[in-house]
């Protein structure tokens, strides 16, 4: 049964700003280190406001590089820990820290002592990345480097921080990393252990993303006891990935019920009407798929095909094609009424007994006004249907 909702605020700073097929091309967008930094801020502004209005978690995402302003959170342990100084009991998701671009072991020093100083309020997130230039701008090991070996170097990462936690004492030998490495010395004595200082206080639960449902990713998570994020993703998926991750952990002596430590994830906009929200969902839709289409976390739309040929660019030959209705058709994305949705959410609990976890994925190219509204109209109208949280009234965005 569905208790806890969460946020997702990316670092976005772009503010509706000239969005739309009539706007720039991503690559076009530059801002000033003043506007990519008030992202902290609104991190600040949404944080304080979903803990008003009874969500759980506050998610962020990490990524570099961004002078374009869609996301703009390089740390999000570093600015977990100056969020919690300024709210009180919600928590904190790392959705996701990019782990090719981190030594695990640093990263998960920093995990520590974030979980020390806010007991416990860090939730711990990994994935691989998808943005091409942050992955070898701050990685040289990802140059050049072939889907599958990427694929290994992330899962390397993961199994060492899983020692890291879990463990006094620990070597690792691989492919990718050789810790300590033979012939190390210390006080001119051999290293053979090392040991993560500080360790967590609090048990460490792993979340990660997953779009597609390979059966290896999928073998990998359960293998190692992480937890599913779905997002973004057409209706059906949810169930299907659902049965094989419940397979997968029950080859490792768990029996979950269907949905159980999964979390699924939902690009939203409501209204008054469904046709309101329609008509305000598709000016960021569009400049969504412009910053979300080439790297694959979106589909192409015709326009959009027509759009990147006005400008000479090539568009793949297997890109996916789905107009705005036929996405919202499908279910990865929702624009309706508080009713509607709290429909969509109520069968997905049907189809899902298991589920827990449900979060809001603020839109990227939209306004903070309209972020804020959506977050302010989910909790008053939605959280009360499905947690205990009461009906939040006169609460300012």
């Amino acid at each position: 049964m569905i208790k806890n909702f969460g946020v997702l605020y990316v670092g976005n700073v772009i503010d509706g700003d000239d969005i739309g097929f009539d706007g720039p091309m991503p690559f076009e967008r530059r801002y000033p280190s003043e506007r990519l930094t008030s992202a902290f801020d609104e991190a600040l502004t949404l944080a304080q406001l979903s803990e008003r209005l009874g969500f759980s978690t506050f998610w962020m995402a990490e990524h570099h590089y961004q002078h374009e302003g869609f996301e703009c959170i390089p740390n999000i342990p570093l600015l977990s820990l100056w969020l919690a100084q300024h709210t009180t009991e919600i928590k904190f998701g790392c959705g996701f820290n990019v782990l090719p671009t981190w030594h695990p072991i640093r990263l998960a020093e920093d995990y520590a002592v974030v979980d020390k100083l806010t007991n416990g309020r860090l939730i711990f997130g990994v994935g691989r990345g998808y943005h091409e230039r942050e992955l070898v701008g701050m990685n040289a090991q990802t140059v050049g480097l072939a889907d599958d070996d990427r694929r290994a170097l992330f899962e390397e990462q993961v199994e060492i921080l899983v020692k890291a936690f879990a463990e006094e004492s620990w070597s690792h030998h691989g492919r990718f990393y050789d810790l300590p490495p033979a012939g190390a010395t210390h006080r001119f004595r051999p290293v053979d252990e090392l040991t993560l200082v500080p360790r967590p206080n609090h048990p460490v639960d792993i979340w990660q993303p997953t779009t597609s449902g390979n059966p290896r990713g999928v073998e990998f998570m359960a293998r190692n006891g992480i937890n599913g994020m779905i997002a973004g993703m057409p209706t059906p998926f949810a169930g299907k990935f659902a049965a094989l991750y419940q397979e997968a952990n029950r080859k490792f002596g768990r029996d979950l019920e269907l949905g159980e430590n999964l979390a699924v994830g939902f690009r939203c906009y409501l209204a008054d009407t469904e046709k309101q929200a329609r008509e305000a969902l598709r000016p960021i839709y569009d400049e969504y798929s412009k910053f979300g289409a080439p790297l694959g976390v979106n589909p192409f739309s015709k326009e959009l095909i027509a759009l990147h040929e006005s400008n000479g660019d090539a568009v793949p030959s297997d890109a996916r094609i789905m107009s705005f209705d036929e996405v919202l058709e499908s279910g990865a994305w929702f624009a309706g009424t508080a009713e509607q949705f709290i429909d969509r959410v109520g069968a997905l609990q049907d189809e899902l007994p298991g589920l827990e976890h449900v979060l809001i994925n603020l839109h990227i190219p939209a306004s903070h006004r309209e972020n804020r509204e959506q977050v302010e109209r989910i909790g008053r109208d939605v959280l009360p249907h499905f947690t205990s949280v009461p009906a939040a009234v006169g609460v300012g965005a």
